[in-house]
Order: structure tokens, then C-alpha cells, then sequence
């Protein structure tokens, strides 16, 4: 008999364990993958942040916006190319759960300084000259059914109709991200369309600076300093009235990341947590395999068999249930990265699992496999044949 059919046989002599083994292992290596993922999602979305765009927002915070008078002092600024006004869009598709990000900004400069927006020309065209007209991405348009032509509306929450209708916005294009890291599942209308309807509705505009933007997306000219230019942002509203707050799009990534506190270590944590669980089973999976064949390693030995064989039975088999469920865990996390990219729309909508997160899932799990069974493996090696013998009368 090979060793891989005892190996084999030995498995099915309690299926229900080595099933349980199996599954667990599945489970563990799965959500280790899936944890790593969030957190190579992240940096990812802060390596691919532009170098030439720059965020100007409050310096209060996001949520308290900026004159949108603004623009046109920052527009001269040197080394700026060009300045787009975004405003969020509060509102509702159909349910409160259908969320995605709608953003008012200046088409036109949209489309300058984004090259990974890909749409047609003919698309292009017809969104820039419809104020009612939107751009979606494709993302969100395979998830709702979205076609050009449609009518998307949209139940204002801060921005209402006088009659309590939703507002109607026609789908004139969609966008396929050519950046991994930008988020498919936007939808982009027309600031001029915002700021009109927000001058029929003189409370949204009080005070003395009028109309505010969430913030201001900037593109620094070719051999200009980033930096530089954001400096000179901030240094010229550092005495108000709206104090400024200006960084590289990776900076303001990385903002948005560490304000859900530091993620990346509590991820770490869970991590680790369920992979010293997944060891602590496969240690005493195998610790009771050892237990129950040490009469037959003990007639084995006394047949002549060498110490190492019974242990290597054993090893192969940790290695077998643990290495082939951790494979199988890290496989279907990488089969499941769409469905979940779509759960997490809200909070991560460039979720992806990289092939080398896939492979460490995999090496991971072998190791596991390997060092869960090392420590019965070797305990069964010193096992004498003449006190199981013994015991056995």
C-alpha cells in the first residue's frame, strides 16, 4: 500500500473530523484573505492616487463646505491648472438602502481631469449638453440595470421638489473606470443644475458668502510643484472667512482611511486571532489522531518499520485536510471578490483580492498544516513498541 492511499485511509476512518478539519480551515484561510484584501485595498487606493490633483476642503472638516466663491481666486493661483466644484447630492434612490455617492460637479472639468473615466465621445457630448443629464459609472449601472436613456430618480433629502416628486436625472453616460482604485458606482450631474435649484431655495444659500461647495478638486499644471501649489491654497485663506484645508489626492485618501482609526492593525489583530485558532485545532485534530493509532504505530515498529513512517503518515495527513481546505478558502475568497466589492459598495467599492494575497492564503494554510501536525508527528515518533504492547494486554 502507497503511502498517499494510507494517508488516505486513515482520513476516512473519521470523516466527520477530518470534514470538520476541512471546513475549518476553509473558513479561516477565507477570512484571512478577506482581511488582508480590505487592508491591500486601501493602500492600493493610496499608491494609484494621482500625483497632479490636489482635495481643498475645510479645515474644519469635510462636512463643513467651502464658498464656492472661491474657485475663481483659486483658479489663479500659480501652477493651477484647472478647479472643479464638488457638492454632495443628498437623497434617496426608491430605499433608504440603495446608497451610492452622487456627486454635482463641473462636467466638463470632470472629464479633463479624469482620463480614467472612459465614455464615448458621442456620450460625452450628450451628458455636457443636458443640465438634467447624468454619468454613472458601470458599476452602478449593472447593479440597478441602468441603460442610457433611463430616468433615474432621485428623492431629495436636503434639496426637494415644491410639489415632493423625486427629482428625474437622464442617464446620457457611463463611464468604465480605467483605474481599478476609482469607484464604478458613482453618479455625476451637472453643478449648474445643483446650484439653480438651490437659488429657488433661499434658506439652503444664507449667509453672506452664498452658494458652498463639499470641496474643491484641483489639476496642477505640468512642472508644477503639488505641494507647493497646495501650500499656496491655504496660505491665502489662512485668515478666513473659510479657512482652507489642501493635500494630494493620496493624502486625502489616506485621511478618509485613517478616520476610521487604525484599521489596519485591528485587521491585523482579528488576523492573527483566527489563524492561532485555526493552529490550536489542527494541533489537537492531529494530537488525537496520534492518541488513537499509537498501538498501531507501536505494531509497526515492532515489524520493523522505521520511527519516521508512522510520522510522516501523520504530517502528510494535517498537511492534506489543512493544506487542501486553506486552498480552497483562499480560492473562493478570490471567486467571491465581485459580491463582495458589491456589499461593500458604500465602504469599499475598489475591493479586490490580488493573486499574491490568494497565494500567501495558500502558503499560509500549508504552514499551518505542517506545524499543527509537527508536534504529534514527532511525539508519535518516540512512541516504544513494547509499552503499547504491553498496554494493549
Amino acid at each position: 500500500m502507497t503511502l498517499r492511499r494510507l494517508v488516505l485511509r486513515n482520513l476516512l476512518r473519521h470523516p466527520v473530523r477530518s470534514g470538520l478539519l476541512f471546513g475549518f480551515a476553509l473558513l479561516s484561510v477565507f477570512v484571512g484573505v478577506f482581511l488582508r484584501s480590505i487592508v491591500t485595498t486601501l493602500s492600493e487606493a493610496v499608491r494609484h492616487a494621482a500625483t497632479n490633483r490636489l482635495t481643498v476642503q475645510s479645515a474644519v472638516s469635510l462636512f463643513a463646505e467651502v464658498p464656492a466663491i472661491y474657485r475663481d481666486a483659486i483658479a489663479a493661483i500659480p501652477g493651477v491648472e484647472s478647479v472643479n466644484r464638488w457638492s454632495w447630492f443628498a437623497g434617496t434612490y426608491r430605499d433608504p438602502e440603495n446608497f451610492f455617492p452622487r456627486m454635482a460637479v463641473d462636467m466638463d472639468v470632470l472629464f479633463r481631469q479624469y482620463p480614467e473615466i472612459g465614455v464615448s465621445e458621442a456620450e460625452r457630448r450628450a451628458v455636457l449638453e443636458d443640465r438634467r443629464g447624468c454619468l454613472i459609472g458601470s458599476g452602478l449601472a449593472q447593479k440597478y440595470g441602468f441603460k442610457l436613456g433611463d430616468t433615474i430618480p432621485i428623492i431629495g433629502t436636503i434639496y426637494t421638489t415644491a410639489d415632493g416628486l423625486p427629482w428625474e436625472f437622464t442617464v446620457r453616460a457611463i463611464y468604465r473606470s480605467l483605474d481599478p482604485s476609482f469607484n464604478d458606482k458613482i453618479m455625476f450631474l451637472h453643478w449648474a443644475f445643483l446650484d439653480e435649484v438651490r437659488r429657488n431655495m433661499p434658506d439652503m444659500i444664507a449667509g453672506p458668502m452664498g452658494p458652498t461647495v463639499t470641496l474643491y478638486m484641483l489639476k496642477v499644471a505640468p512642472g508644477s510643484d503639488a505641494v507647493g501649489v497646495a501650500t499656496a491654497v491655504d496660505q491665502r485663506y489662512a485668515a478666513g472667512p473659510t479657512r482652507t484645508h489642501t493635500q494630494t489626492e493620496s493624502a486625502f485618501r489616506a485621511e478618509r482611511i485613517s478616520s476610521l482609526g487604525n484599521v489596519t492593525t485591528l485587521l491585523g489583530w482579528i488576523g492573527s486571532a483566527v489563524l492561532l485558532a485555526m493552529l490550536l485545532s489542527v494541533a489537537n485534530a492531529m494530537g488525537i489522531a496520534a492518541s488513537e493509532r499509537s498501538r498501531d504505530v507501536g505494531i509497526l515498529k515492532a515489524l520493523g518499520f522505521p520511527d519516521g513512517t508512522a510520522s510522516r503518515i501523520l504530517l502528510f495527513e494535517s498537511l492534506t485536510v489543512v493544506g487542501t481546505g486553506g486552498v480552497a478558502g483562499a480560492v473562493l475568497a478570490w471567486a467571491t471578490a465581485g459580491t463582495v466589492r458589491t456589499a461593500l459598495v458604500g465602504m469599499l467599492p475598489s475591493y479586490a483580492v490580488l493573486p499574491r494575497t490568494v497565494g500567501l492564503g495558500a502558503l499560509v494554510a500549508l504552514g499551518l498544516g505542517f506545524a499543527g501536525g509537527l508536534v504529534p508527528a514527532l511525539r508519535m515518533a518516540r512512541v516504544s513498541p513494547l509499552e503499547v504492547l504491553r498496554e494493549d494486554r
